[in-house]
């Protein structure tokens, strides 16, 4: 008798072994690496307080029914002063400008659009 429940006891343990080995196998199989993700919209500034946009860069603000477009644009946060550069086109109450450079005092909250976006660094982290 004690025989015969050995005997059944090996095949149950040894296909318990096999599926555990497959199960093992397929939940490694599945596992990804952690690579970081690439997020080519948002990097970090190396200068405090300067907000930096790239790219096909709109300028909005509507307190002056201001409306610009140009390569690229800085906000030096402190300052509350907009740079933009780069063939620069400026629309007010319907007369347009085109200059390299135009610079904007800002005391309201103004919208910029852009193709990429560098935020300042946070204390190196």
């Amino acid at each position: 008798m004690r025989w015969l429940h050995l005997s059944l006891l090996l095949p149950a343990v040894l296909t318990s072994f096999v599926i555990l080995y497959a199960s093992i196998s397929s939940v490694y199989a599945e596992i990804r690496e952690n690579h970081p993700i690439p997020n080519p919209v948002v990097q970090q500034n190396p200068t405090p307080n300067v907000y930096t946009w790239e790219g096909d860069v709109e300028f909005r603000y509507e307190p002056q029914n201001i409306v610009a477009t140009a390569e690229k644009a800085e906000y030096f946060q402190s300052e509350q002063k907009i740079v933009l550069t780069g063939k620069v086109k400026v629309t007010q109450q319907g007369k347009t400008q085109e200059v390299e450079t135009a610079t904007f005092f800002v005391t309201e909250p103004f919208k910029m659009t852009s193709d990429r976006a560098i935020v300042p660094g946070t204390g190196g982290k």
